[in-house]
């Protein structure tokens, strides 16, 4: 049949361009398995992270959600039993440096809790908040109350 002999430089050529096709198609395969690989490491790691805040925000929610039970079980609850409760709690690590205790007073009440309070020299009256926990002696926030846009807010739900 075949009579005539290829040339060395034909079959050399036809090797090397099935070697390249092969070598081609062996990157190819090599580069998709590598970028499936890093995919899949990837949505490993962030399932990892979203776990983790999942965690965090379960304890969280649980121990917010202790709160009421504990404002049930003692209903006169203080700011220091307030403070008691949280301080055990291991909040810093959620990105959170503190609860305020804010006592709901009535109306009613008011200008004598509010000499009470300022009668034991805790609280700075020019705060939202505070905590016997605060910064430094620094005051932290504004009185809303006294602000004319939430006033009438707050006088809402005191009813």
């Amino acid at each position: 049949m075949f009579q005539q002999k290829l040339s060395p430089l034909i079959v050399t050529l036809l090797v090397s361009a099935l070697l390249l096709s092969g070598m081609f198609g062996f990157y190819y395969i090599v580069d998709s398995l590598e970028q499936r690989e890093q995919l899949r490491s990837l949505q490993n790691r962030a399932q990892t992270q979203f776990q983790k805040i999942e965690s965090a925000f379960d304890e969280i929610t649980i121990i917010l959600q202790a709160l009421p039970s504990l404002t049930e079980i003692k209903p006169n609850l203080s700011g220091g039993d307030f403070d008691d409760y949280i301080s055990v709690q291991n909040i810093a690590d959620y990105g959170i440096s503190a609860f305020g205790w804010i006592a709901k007073v009535k109306i009613s009440q008011l200008a004598d809790r509010e000499a009470k309070v300022r009668s034991s020299g805790q609280f700075n009256f020019n705060t939202k908040y505070s905590s016997s926990n605060q910064i430094h002696s620094f005051s932290l926030g504004s009185n809303l109350a006294q602000d004319s846009h939430f006033a009438p807010l707050f006088l809402k739900t005191q009813n």
